[in-house]
């Protein structure tokens, strides 16, 4: 967002991303396009003005938590594979949108995945401009393991109140307390936004 949103998308979307208070996911593998991202079958078509988007995703990490979906689709499907791509902030909070949890060995569903039927996305999600969309998908994959603490720290909030409960069962040499907690996820928080900005700066 740093890199490619312009001035709008930043002043609406930046604070609630480093508060923690939205969480994203990221829209990029598919189940016949993993590590060849360029691959994606995913649709976006123009519609009266916006996008409407059709597709599949999977591996898709913290999806059912999530307000708002990095989202790479395929826009032209005449242009050469890496160029027909766009990179789209989309709306997780619609019917078009569905989640199915990928339940892991540990019983958590930290993964999911995606079915996307006609999904809404207004022009102004678009991010880095139509047919940009590997260029942007690429500076997000450079970010990727930074920005995984602000969506963890989201989480921790999130549980905070529950872990709570479940401490007071636990034994407490294994459980660090929910104050305890949070300032470790906070300190986190800020380093990891320290080095987006360092890294946004190009030091």
């Amino acid at each position: 967002m740093i890199a490619h949103g312009t001035d709008e998308q930043k002043a609406r979307l930046v604070a609630p991303i480093l508060s923690g208070e939205e969480i994203w996911c990221q829209g990029f593998s598919e189940p016949d396009a993993g590590s060849d991202l360029a691959s994606l079958k995913t649709r976006a078509v123009k519609d009266n003005g916006e996008w409407r988007v059709t597709g599949q995703k999977v591996w898709t990490t913290l999806a059912h938590h999530s307000k708002w979906c990095m989202l790479v689709a395929r826009s032209d499907p005449d242009a050469p594979k890496h160029k027909g791509l766009t990179y789209f902030l989309m709306d997780m909070d619609q019917d078009e949108v569905q989640v199915s949890p990928l339940t892991q060995i540990t019983g958590e569903s930290e993964f999911n995945e995606l079915f996307m039927d006609g999904a809404r996305i207004p022009e102004e999600n678009v991010i880095g401009g139509v047919g940009n969309g590997w260029g942007v998908a690429i500076t997000t994959l450079m970010h990727e393991r930074s920005g995984l603490a602000f969506a963890l720290q989201g989480q921790v909030k999130r549980d905070l109140p529950s872990c709570s409960c479940w401490r007071a069962r636990a034994a407490p040499v294994m459980t660090p307390s929910p104050a305890s907690a949070w300032r470790s996820c906070t300190s986190a928080r800020s380093r990891c936004g320290s080095t987006c900005c360092a890294r946004s700066r190009g030091s």
